[in-house]
């Protein structure tokens, strides 16, 4: 096998034609399973006597957790465990710590300080910092009967103030998302020669001064949080759709203490990617679903 002097390959140099796949239709080979309906995505992976999962989430941007009593939950139909972060804690799980994408560029403080990286917890432990951060969770004999319980927990918050926006988070009263970083900058780096900017712009014959925002933006795949994990032989498995089933198990084998030998990930197809995907879930953490 060879290839040519302009990049085309040349099969195995004896009398196959020519092939260009620069700019030329290449059919593709997937679609006829995804349109006929079987694909296997997270969702359509079952096991006998599996419990479900489902997530209470907060509604708050910026709370202080005061309590979250259970109990009425505990006592409802199906329902076989309901969990806080306090009990993650009590098990003696650590956060997931991210390494972020090696691909991207290398982020240093300017004044040298160690960037905070914040740790990824599967439930808010002691504060709400976002709409949408799990609060508990409710493990039941079915979907139906995990959502119904999540009804009944019930949790006492105290709200602060919200920070949407960079100017009112780095305000001198604004309250600390983190208590690490009183001043809400986790990161601060300069990339560029400053010095060789100011000298273009100097020479520019007109230059234009405006403020503009960054909207936050996200990759929406079709395929929702869903995933299945297994604990057997000493040993866990996860089925979660993803971009990278080699960090997931990175990431997940220092939660649960064991080297990544005990950790094995399995992604089918996924309902689309898009960068969202590159990151283990919290939810990953408590996805044990097999009773």
């Amino acid at each position: 096998h060879h290839v040519g002097p302009r990049g085309v390959y040349l099969g195995d140099g004896r009398d196959a034609p020519e092939m260009s796949y620069i700019g030329e239709h290449r059919p593709r080979v997937e679609d006829h399973r995804l349109l006929t309906g079987v694909g296997e995505f997270s969702d359509d992976l079952n096991r006998p006597g599996q419990a479900y999962l489902y997530v209470l989430r907060a509604q708050e941007a910026h709370a202080r957790i005061l309590a979250i009593d259970t109990a009425a939950a505990r006592k409802a139909s199906g329902v076989l465990a309901v969990l806080t972060a306090d009990d993650y804690l009590a098990d003696g799980l650590v956060p997931i710590v991210q390494y972020g994408n090696p691909k991207d560029v290398e982020l240093k403080n300017r004044d040298g300080s160690p960037i905070f990286q914040t740790p990824l917890y599967p439930l808010a432990y002691e504060k709400i910092r976002r709409v949408g951060e799990g609060l508990a969770v409710v493990v039941a004999e079915s979907l139906a009967q995990a959502k119904d319980a999540a009804e009944l927990v019930d949790v006492e918050t105290e709200p602060l103030s919200a920070l949407p926006h960079i100017e009112s988070a780095i305000a001198p009263d604004a309250p600390a998302i983190w208590n690490e970083v009183p001043n809400n900058i986790i990161v601060d780096d300069v990339k560029g020669d400053a010095a060789a900017v100011d000298a273009a712009f100097a020479r520019a014959a007109h230059t234009v001064r405006f403020e503009t925002f960054n909207n936050r933006v996200t990759g929406v795949p079709m395929e929702p949080r869903a995933a299945i994990g297994e604990y057997a032989d000493g040993a866990f498995v996860l089925n979660a759709g993803g971009q990278g089933v080699v960090r997931f198990m990175n990431e997940l084998a220092p939660v649960f203490g064991v080297d990544t030998d005990r950790m094995r990930v399995i992604s089918r197809d996924v309902g689309g990617g898009y960068g969202t995907r590159n990151s283990t879930y919290s939810e990953f953490e408590i996805g044990r679903a097999h009773v």
